[in-house]
């Protein structure tokens, strides 16, 4: 069992009874926080700050001199800490309620290997019980991703966690999509006969992008063919108007005048357009890879798997992030002279497997002292709640607080493409912002209020309405 699980019960237990016990959160439109200690993730610290908020955006940040306008109901700060809301890069939030009930597991397919073309936002249950006990320890943005086992496995995408729907809920879809190295892709490989190593993994996924690179081709063809039709098309309308009639002789009629047939042939000279390819789900979907419009999310815990990545990359010109990357600290140098970020985690990732026998806690400060961008993930559905303190583990073993901190707003905004408008408190952002009572990446912190788009959140889940209801014995 992992070091952090041993804890979950009781981190759970102490985030519980402390949500319910304060007083209902005031709604949100038009407000200033006003007296925290004000961590933008932008370059600057207010200590005491203010940040204004109207409607979903952040329209001012300062110190205090930065004047309230009278039209802003005022929320105390004083004696927390005002950051960004948290972002998990890695989650499968809203696919998976009991791991038991196949009613309510929508995480994995499982019935192809070669599934590109599956978008996580047409499974993610925005009712899921999950997400109430999530944003309790200030997470307001995840990656949703789909299960790790196929090969291809989908199209992930970045919700808040706030919304009837989820429509209402994306920020990015589709933001990345998922390929799976390693042992379970090999295991199901092999389970259906298709391939039984790495090498057969990695010649499949090889012949898939070549695939997509001849149906990319027939398509540029198609589409060339199309606007010579066009032209074609309207050079023969403009032969087929009338000119300006001139008085012939009788003779002239009769020897210009075409048989009824070679009318007819001349009718039929119309230009035809050109047959449409037939399409592809699967290869449109990789296209977006290959054309560069997506990052591939590449599930590679052993380093050998890491550099197979790195030559398909080479090899196809992919934008490329690593997905755990738990010896990602042996290439470290390599990864950053080719500028490819790595979601780290689960951070507590034990050397239980023989995939991950090279764990170290101190992999994200390896990586980030050797130049890797990173960010940190919980990799889990039924504890996003613990990743500030995954970051907090991190600290505890090398990576600078404010470093970990980063790791989980501004850097987990850059890496998932969204940092235009989330991960830091700035003007013109959406206004995503979390109150903490004490260092945020400690378990003794307590959230005083947590805000998503600039609505109000209350603090609540199942666990604090049980909790309520039977805490006096009724």
């Amino acid at each position: 069992m992992r070091a952090s699980k041993s804890l979950q019960i009781g981190l759970a237990a102490l985030l519980t009874a402390s949500a319910f016990a304060r007083a209902a959160e005031p709604p949100a439109s038009r407000f200033a926080l006003v007296g925290g200690k004000v961590v933008t993730m932008a370059g600057r610290t207010y200590d005491p700050g203010r940040v204004l908020v109207e409607n979903q955006t952040i329209v001012a940040v300062g110190g205090a001199e930065l004047d309230v306008p009278p039209r802003f109901r005022t929320i105390d700060a004083a004696g927390a800490w005002v950051i960004p809301g948290l972002i998990d890069s890695g989650t499968h939030l809203g696919l998976i309620e009991v791991d038991l009930e196949d009613q309510t597991n929508d995480l994995d397919d499982s019935m192809d290997l070669l599934s590109p073309h599956l978008r996580v936002v047409d499974a993610v249950n925005p009712a899921s019980e999950l997400i109430r006990v999530s944003r309790l320890t200030g997470v307001t943005t995840v990656l949703v991703a789909p299960g790790e086992g196929d090969v291809f496995s989908g199209q992930a995408a970045v919700l808040d966690l706030a919304g009837e729907s989820v429509e209402e809920m994306t920020v990015r879809a589709p933001a990345m999509l998922c390929l799976g190295l390693g042992s379970d892709a090999v295991n199901r490989g092999r389970a259906r006969s298709r391939f039984s190593t790495r090498m057969g993994l990695i010649g499949e996924i090889r012949a898939q992008l070549l695939k997509v690179q001849e149906y990319l081709k027939k398509q540029e063809k198609y589409r060339r063919k199309l606007e010579e039709h066009k032209v074609e098309l309207a050079s023969w309308e403009a032969s087929q108007k009338p000119t300006a009639p001139v008085a012939p002789t009788a003779a002239a009629v009769t020897a210009t005048q075409p048989p009824a047939a070679l009318a007819g042939k001349e009718a039929s000279k119309r230009p035809e357009p050109p047959d449409e390819p037939e399409r592809d789900l699967k290869l449109e979907a990789l296209a977006q890879v290959l054309e560069r419009k997506l990052p591939l999310l590449v599930r590679a815990h052993r380093q050998d798997d890491i550099r197979a990545a790195l030559r398909l990359a080479d090899e196809f010109k992919l934008k490329l992030v690593i997905n755990h990357g738990t010896e990602a600290y042996r290439v470290a140098e390599l990864l950053a002279k080719k500028d490819v970020p790595v979601i780290v985690g689960p951070v507590d990732q034990q050397p239980d497997t023989f995939e991950t026998l090279g764990a170290r806690y101190e992999n994200a400060e390896l990586l980030r002292k050797a130049g890797v961008r990173i960010a940190i993930q919980t990799s889990d559905s039924h504890n996003v709640r613990n990743l500030p303190y995954a970051a907090g583990l991190a600290a505890a073993h090398g990576l600078p607080p404010e470093e970990a901190l980063a790791a989980v707003t501004i850097e987990a905004a850059k890496i998932l493409g969204i940092a235009d408008k989330y991960g830091s408190l700035d003007k013109g952002k959406i206004a995503n912002i979390a109150v903490v009572e004490g260092d945020p990446l400690q378990p003794a912190s307590r959230l005083r209020h947590l805000f998503i788009r600039g609505k109000s959140i209350p603090l609540t889940s199942r666990q604090t309405e049980l909790y309520e209801k039977w805490k006096a014995g009724r």
